[in-house]
């Protein structure tokens, strides 16, 4: 009777680990990096459109 009682208590942690794991794994390997991408794309670009000679200002 312990040995069930020890196996039914462990089973839920196991699988919530188990999901934590898959969880965080898939969010580093597709979200993330979009993400990153995203941010540095538009930093660029803003970047280089502020660095960019304005029609206005004399040369």
């Amino acid at each position: 009777m312990t040995a069930a009682a020890t196996i039914g208590a462990l089973t839920p942690m196991a699988l919530v680990f188990t999901a934590g794991l898959t969880t965080s794994t898939l969010l580093t390997l597709v979200p993330f990096p979009v993400l990153y991408n995203l941010t540095e794309r538009a930093s660029t670009a803003m970047r280089q459109r502020r660095d960019r000679p304005s029609a206005t200002t004399p040369a």
